[in-house]
């Protein structure tokens, strides 16, 4: 029996306004997407991606998280330890693979999909790819569910939003912060 689907399990975000809204928090085993809101705030998205894989895979057996990039991205900008540990997640639980392409991306986190010794596969994808369509999304919807490991579909550079096997879509935007005394 799936892990997660089995006992319809949640992982409050602790926000308790955004909590109450998805029923008690993100549905694990099910599929999620996100966006930035504008080509500026793919740090934010991205940084939101790392704070909701850090909700997902804490508590007991604190499950390894497999996060999947294009080769090309992975190239211009890397994951950087200390920042992904400022915002609560622990790198040593990180397993990082680098694909060739948005193909061999998808085929991987579907096959990954499957692994219920993982917490959370991140997706991260460029554009909008021919191959991500609604059958694509659709399968990795569906091995989730079978699993009960959650994929995240990170949306960047220039992806916009198209129809899709997601139960979730959300969209990250950098905001404003109070100054910091001393002008720092």
């Amino acid at each position: 029996m799936p892990r997660d689907q089995a006992q319809g399990e949640v992982r409050p975000l602790g926000l308790p306004s955004m909590d109450q809204a998805l029923g008690g928090g993100l549905p694990a085993g099910r599929l999620h997407e996100l966006f930035p809101a504008h080509a500026q705030d793919e740090a934010s998205a991205l940084g939101f991606a790392v704070m909701l894989v850090a909700c997902l895979t804490q508590g007991p057996g604190k499950l390894p998280t497999l996060w999947l990039r294009e080769e090309a991205v992975q190239r211009r900008a890397a994951l950087h330890g200390p920042g992904l540990v400022d915002l609560g997640f622990d790198p040593a639980r990180l397993i990082l693979g680098v694909l060739p392409d948005p193909k061999s991306l998808l085929r991987a986190g579907a096959d990954a999909l499957r692994c219920s010794a993982l917490g959370v596969v991140v997706l991260e994808l460029s554009g909008n790819p021919p191959v991500l369509d609604l059958t694509a999304t659709r399968r990795l919807a569906l091995a989730a569910e079978e699993s009960g490991v959650t994929p995240l579909l990170l949306r960047l550079r220039g992806a916009r939003p198209a129809p899709n096997g997601a139960q979730t879509r959300w969209q990250g935007a950098a905001g404003a912060i109070a100054p910091l005394r001393g002008r720092g």
